[in-house]
């Protein structure tokens, strides 16, 4: 059993690469089964304890690898491929998002990593984090979606089965049996109802990252509705991907009683769980404040 919470202070882009790196480590995963979860849930606590919490008084878990300083930009970091996404959704309009990924198709498949704005959001600011992590050798996809939480999550479902397809233009890149999902606010909520609603049993989402995710239908201390159902407590049973939970410290957007603490309070003792607080950080700090300005700009 993996479960464990701490203390962290926040330190620029190396965040998004605790989950992710952790995929990268780890291909395989035993369902039910955490003793062959080293590579995995290893590198989820070494990465988080590496940059994040250099401060704390923690011991940092040996995986036997050195993964390097993870705020740095990573070997891919000057040659990256970028596309637009438009993945069709039967049913439904089309889902319009972004990949990132290593130019270089050689070194591949790459482990795939697909994220989810916060309410009001889009894909594009949180760009820097997105590029950051494509740069260490993922292909990443941000998504947008609107205001129907079940929606969001199936298209991010639909994402994962189409990126590989051959209408997809980094389906030469990636690698869809490494697999991990995650979301900021609202988003870290679809992330989590995603994991929910996979395949049953499947194993294909190994992790799931929420960045102060929330557990509101829409604004903050919105109540559940059926196209926005709540996920802590009654979700979290049907989540065995290992996770790692970012918080800030409460305030308006991330209420006590609908913030991460609930979703880590929530998660099964048998699934491999990180919880990190950063006292020092708020709920926008994982957003590209200049991609909002710049938005707020050409808005005039």
């Amino acid at each position: 059993m993996v479960r464990m919470a701490s203390a962290g202070r926040m330190r620029g882009t190396g965040l998004m690469l605790c989950v992710v790196l952790a995929l990268g480590a780890c291909a395989e995963r035993g369902e039910g089964d955490t003793s062959n979860l080293d590579g995995l849930g290893e590198a989820v606590l070494l990465a988080a304890w590496d940059e994040q919490t250099r401060d704390q008084t923690v011991e940092r878990p040996d995986i036997g690898a050195d993964l390097g300083d993870l705020a740095l930009p990573g070997p891919y970091v000057e040659a990256l491929f970028e596309v637009d996404l438009v993945i069709p959704f039967e049913g439904n309009p089309d889902i319009a998002g972004h990949a990132w990924a290593p130019a270089d198709i050689a070194s591949g498949p790459y482990p795939l990593f697909v994220y989810h704005p916060g309410f009001g959001a889009t894909w594009d600011m949180y760009r820097e984090l997105a590029a950051h992590v494509a740069s260490h050798g993922f292909v990443v996809v941000g998504l947008n979606h609107g205001a129907n939480h079940l929606v969001n999550a199936r298209q991010s479902l639909r994402a994962m089965d189409w990126i590989d397809g051959p209408d997809s233009p980094v389906a030469d890149r990636v690698d869809s049996a490494r697999v991990g999902v995650g979301g900021h606010s609202m988003g870290g909520k679809v992330a989590f109802l995603a994991a929910a609603l996979d395949n049953p049993g499947s194993d294909r989402i190994a992790a799931v990252l929420g960045w102060d995710p929330v557990d509101s239908a829409g604004a903050p201390g919105s109540d559940p509705t059926e196209e926005a159902p709540s996920v802590t407590p009654e979700l979290m049973p049907d989540i065995d991907a290992a996770q790692l939970i970012f918080g800030a410290p409460a305030a308006n957007c991330n209420p006590e009683g609908n913030n991460h603490q609930d979703y880590f309070d929530a998660g099964r003792d048998d699934v491999p769980s990180v919880h990190v607080l950063f006292p020092d950080s708020d709920h926008m700090a994982w957003v590209d404040m200049e991609a909002i300005v710049a938005r707020i700009s050409l808005a005039r």
